[in-house]
């Protein structure tokens, strides 16, 4: 018996899915390791470059520093996003005034707060987009970890 046309459409889409998923997993048997890396060497070399300029800066600066970088990524490219936040979060660690900072801002917990916050913050960056809230949402991250290690 002849197999409906439907159900022809469908293996032949199910057999394209397993060849690309085969194809995936072998590129990532060879080069997964060195991809990873490779992510992790341009995280540290953010976190690290943020240190550098944290160290003479004020928060408000590294705030606008890391919103600048993220303004800069497309709309797709989640690892900038992810290399601006690595940016922030040594920036912050490395200013002076952090502990005052941080009293400014909501706490953690209080996500709603948080989000007003960072909203906010963009419009006095001159941005609204979600990215750089994403980003500013981070600093409420970095100040909950400061208080959680100096208990």
């Amino acid at each position: 018996m002849p197999m409906s046309r439907a159900k022809t459409i469908f293996l032949l889409v199910g057999l394209l899915l397993a060849i690309s998923g085969a194809g995936a997993g072998v590129w990532w048997w060879k080069n997964g390791d060195e991809f990873l890396a490779g992510l992790r060497n341009r995280g540290k070399a953010n976190f690290e470059e943020g240190q550098r300029i944290g160290r003479k800066a004020r928060p408000f600066d590294c705030l606008q520093a890391a919103t600048g970088r993220a303004g800069n990524c497309s709309s797709t490219d989640m690892l900038c996003e992810i290399n601006a936040r690595m940016f922030m979060k040594g920036c912050l660690s490395e200013t002076q005034t952090l502990p005052q900072f941080c009293g400014g801002l909501p706490p953690y917990e209080e996500r709603p707060a948080r989000l007003g916050w960072a909203v906010q913050t963009c419009t006095q960056l001159g941005r609204s987009d979600e990215r750089c809230w994403r980003v500013l949402n981070d600093a409420s991250v970095i100040c909950a970890q400061r208080k959680e290690s100096s208990q």
